[in-house]
């Protein structure tokens, strides 16, 4: 009798940390992949950050420059150029925009 309770025991003790190594390793895992998740956001967010600044300040120099182009001569063929960058550039910025919004949401 007492080998048929040792045995048990000892069954009973290997399903045991069987069923815990399972659920910890489990747990690690998902918390694991809550990590690297959360880190690539952080990464795709602090891209659109930068990417965002970097088309702001395009944008701004272009509306600098096209200004600048107007006061001495409207009709000239550098204004309208520098009006069409300024619109691609404020194109850029809004993409630029419109991405950040998308991961970060509107709020």
């Amino acid at each position: 009798m007492d080998s048929v309770l040792t045995s048990l025991v000892v069954i009973f003790g290997t399903l045991a940390g069987s069923t815990l190594t399972f659920v910890f390793q489990r747990r690690i895992a998902r918390q694991s992949e809550r990590f690297s998740q959360s880190r690539q956001l952080w990464n795709e967010r602090t891209a659109a950050y930068s990417e965002l600044a970097a088309s702001l300040t395009e944008f701004r120099r272009s509306q600098n420059d096209r200004w600048h182009l107007e006061q001495e001569d409207p009709t000239s063929s550098e204004f309208i150029k520098a009006r069409e960058e300024s619109y691609q550039r404020r194109a850029e910025a809004t993409a630029a925009l419109c991405r950040v919004r998308l991961l970060c949401g509107s709020s």
